[in-house]
């Protein structure tokens, strides 16, 4: 296989991999990015002197360059009929990535300072058009890759992110849109990190409260995504920060050349989460280690050591390994980490030292009434607000001020000595600047001011566990949840340009629409020019497929073995 066909679907393997439906896929690509790929990807023919960016860079070059003009020809057109079909283009819209995350810290986002750097990438001279386009390049050219990477990702079950802009960023904004952080952003960051003294085992959470607490330290660019208002950049930046702060966690702030190296050598923690279970019968709440998976890395044979002996760690869906055991008082209060085993890159599963916990329901699986550790927070979303009880006093200004409510008196916890639950908590509002000042948990504070002003929920209906799917014949409610009245929402059959919905309804409550049949259906919701979108699939009841039953724990009385409602005889072997 030629070399730029590799980079071209390890690139695809790389964003894509381990991605649960419904979730934005960003085309974020840096140098890093490109040498764990290449790492990956081209492990036997690596050596020490090796640059895979460099690599990549000569992949792309011989492939769409030939003398001294780009040649987009020479990419096969992606045919969106057939099923095993991925679009070719989008190693070249890496390079195009590349080049915006080389521009400056705070650089205009020009036509002319952003092809300096896709020319410098592809090794072309300065003959450009007056706008710094090469002329070989001819303007909208590219569009076309884009438009192919998008209605493939849609048809995948992700959401495309790559923008068209306006006036001279028409099509420059498609690549811009890409990258999250530029290498100044990065290094910034870092300083950050620096000089704040930042704790080492911080996870993404309160690192996403953090990092907009510090908005104001940021730079213009990182500035603008933050406070941009769109949950699914957000989250896909917070992302992209927390391998920042991992990589300064691991290597602290040492030359890039050295960090690269470091990267190879030194193995890395995995963070935890919880998972929240409850018998109503007896009134119990049990907290269980809930690990999280590495993000776009799967080992294999990883385990846990706990006490003395191991936990295999089995994967949960795309996002986190099942639950472990039962956490204990003196955990949740201090923290803990414990030992890994079965990979040379992981050495310590890391559960942090926390004053609260957001929770929300399984998203995957919200009939099951568990509820684990929310990795963002949708406006309208119910959740569950696990703390200590000397935040009880902040918590209650809040909703003094009609800012958050909750369902009866907060819980206290047996198990859990000092900490308490509040259930079916709810955000109510967007104004919190007026009690900024009056909340000093400031993590606490971050945490629970909502991102958007506009969300999109899917309830009801008959989901198929675990597949993100819904049953022909019984398609989902849509729910937008937003501060004004109205929205507009728009609905098509993914890889087809015909709309099927395009109108104004009502928000926060349930829109039964009609689902033409079986089919993945893109929604788009809006409120002035915020935005939001999601991905409903519908399956026929002939793709159903029957569930492993897996071996249950079981309660032994007598002669008899209990497994749930099976009941067995002891000496039956299963």
């Amino acid at each position: 296989m030629p070399i730029y066909d590799v980079w071209n679907n390890a690139l695809i393997d790389y964003l894509t991999t381990g991605v649960p439906r419904g979730s934005s896929v960003f085309l974020d690509i840096n140098d890093d990015v490109l040498e764990d790929i290449g790492r990956r990807t081209f492990a036997v023919q690596s050596n020490s002197s090796t640059r895979w960016v460099d690599d990549f860079k000569r992949a792309v070059r011989a492939k769409c360059v030939v003398g001294t003009k780009i040649h987009l020809e020479n990419l096969p057109t992606y045919r969106a009929d057939d099923a095993s079909a991925r679009p070719q283009g989008v190693a070249f819209l890496g390079a195009m990535v590349l080049a915006a995350y080389y521009m400056g810290e705070d650089e205009e986002t020009s036509s002319i300072n952003y092809f300096k750097r896709l020319r410098d990438i592809l090794y072309l001279d300065e003959d450009g058009e007056a706008n710094g386009r090469p002329k070989s390049m001819k303007a909208g050219s590219e569009e076309h890759l884009w438009a192919e990477w998008g209605v493939w990702l849609q048809r995948q079950g992700f959401l495309p992110t790559a923008q068209r802009g306006e006036g001279s960023k028409t099509y420059i904004n498609y690549p811009i849109s890409q990258s999250l952080l530029r290498r100044a952003d990065r290094d910034r960051l870092e300083r950050l990190f620096e000089e704040r003294t930042w704790p080492k085992q911080l996870d993404q959470n309160i690192v996403a409260a953090r990092i907009r607490r510090e908005l104001p330290y940021q730079s213009k660019h990182l500035q603008q995504l933050l406070q941009e208002g769109s949950v699914q950049r957000f989250q896909a930046l917070v992302e992209a920060i927390f391998e920042v702060y991992e990589n300064w966690v691991s290597f602290g702030r040492s030359t890039t050349r050295r960090r690269e190296i470091a990267k190879y050598v030194s193995k890395r923690n995995m963070s935890a989460g919880l998972y929240r279970t409850s018998d109503p019968l007896l009134s119990t709440v049990e907290y269980s280690l809930y690990p999280r998976q590495p993000r776009r890395f799967r080992p294999v044979g990883l385990q846990v050591k706990h006490l003395e002996s191991f936990e295999k760690l089995v994967e949960d869906g795309p996002k986190w390994y099942r639950p472990l055991w039962t956490l204990g008082a003196d955990e949740l209060e201090n923290g803990a980490q414990y030992e890994l085993i079965g990979s040379s890159d992981f050495q310590y599963l890391v559960i942090p030292k926390r004053d609260f916990w957001i929770l929300t329901l399984d998203p995957d699986y919200p009939e099951s009434g568990v509820y684990i550790s929310a990795e963002s927070l949708d406006l309208g979303a119910s959740f569950t607000l696990l703390c200590k009880q000397d935040l009880q006093n902040q918590i209650t200004r809040l909703k003094n001020e009609r800012l958050v409510q909750w369902r009866s008196d907060p819980h206290p916890l047996t198990a859990y000595p000092g900490w308490i639950e509040y259930r079916e908590m709810m955000v109510l509002s967007e104004a919190w600047s007026g009690v900024s000042r009056a909340i000093e948990n400031r993590d606490l504070y971050e945490s629970l001011r909502p991102l958007s002003s506009i969300s999109i929920r899917f309830e009801a209906g008959l989901r198929v566990p675990r597949t993100g799917a819904w049953l022909e014949g019984y398609g989902p409610r849509v729910v937008l949840v937003a501060f004004d009245d109205k929205a507009h929402l728009t609905m098509q059959v993914i890889g087809r340009d015909t709309m099927i919905l395009d109108k104004e309804v009502p928000t926060n409550s349930p829109l039964s629409l009609e689902w033409p049949g079986p089919g993945d259906y893109f929604l788009e919701a809006s409120v002035g020019n915020k935005s939001t979108a999601g991905i409903v699939k519908i399956i026929p009841w002939n793709q159903l497929t029957m569930s492993t039953v897996e071996q249950q724990e079981r309660t032994k009385i007598g002669l008899w073995s209990v497994y749930g409602a099976l009941v067995r005889s002891a000496d039956v072997v299963s």
